[in-house]
């Protein structure tokens, strides 16, 4: 829904996903070893629904040229790039640890390009970053999780491996997460789930939504 079919700087890229992961208590020294979080407010008009949050409402009561994704391509590659790369050293330093200490890095799926520029200023040669956009699209947050399940299944994580985590998304924002693998590496398999069946299409299963927010807006606008 909040993307503009019409605009090549994002119809092209983005796609469907959900991604979850489970953590328990662990002794062996695996877990997360350290975390760093960035961002920079003064550069979020590069990536922005317009309409969202508190500056608008759906396109019941906007243009719909601001309720889709507005994307400036040449600079959401550099802040990806530096954000990703500087976040995963500072992360590393923070955790004792150096890039030829990586076993694995598993960025966010932005595009190949991103991805490429980061981790060779990272210092991590191409055989040790997994990637899988070329399946998958870049699925925003899902990204890293459907990565990471997908390096367990191609058996890329080994018991006790340095993953790097590093991602960035809107806001502008930016974080990394560095861990010691523990020893589970079967693969997670196949999803039997089945969504309900359904002969609406999403913007079907949308209008409910719009048709309850939009007034609420509308009167909030006006005051009353």
């Amino acid at each position: 829904y909040v993307i503009d079919y019409q605009d090549r700087a994002t119809s092209i890229l983005f796609a469907d996903g959900a991604g979850a992961a489970v953590f328990e208590p662990s002794e062996s020294g695996a877990g997360v070893l350290s975390v760093d979080l960035g961002s920079d407010g003064f550069k979020g008009r590069t990536m922005v629904i317009r309409a969202m949050g508190t500056q608008g409402a759906p396109s019941a009561v906007n243009e719909p040229a601001v309720d889709r994704l507005h994307f400036e391509g040449q600079a959401v590659f550099k802040i990806a790039v530096t954000g990703m790369a500087a976040s995963a050293s500072r992360a590393l330093e923070r955790a004792g640890l150096g890039a030829d200490d990586v076993n694995l890095v598993v960025p966010h799926q932005a595009n190949g390009r991103i991805i490429d520029a980061a981790t060779r200023r990272l210092g991590i040669d191409p055989d040790r970053v997994f990637v899988n956009i070329a399946t998958h699209g870049n699925t925003a947050a899902a990204s890293i999780p459907m990565a990471l399940t997908d390096a367990i299944d191609a058996g890329r994580v080994s018991p006790g491996d340095i993953l790097v985590l590093p991602a960035f998304g809107g806001g502008v924002t930016w974080g990394s997460i560095v861990l010691r693998w523990g020893e589970r590496t079967e693969p997670v398999g196949t999803c039997d789930a089945e969504l309900p069946s359904t002969d609406s299409s999403v913007f079907d299963l949308l209008q409910s939504n719009l048709e309850y927010f939009a007034p609420l807006h509308v009167a909030e606008a006006d005051g009353s």
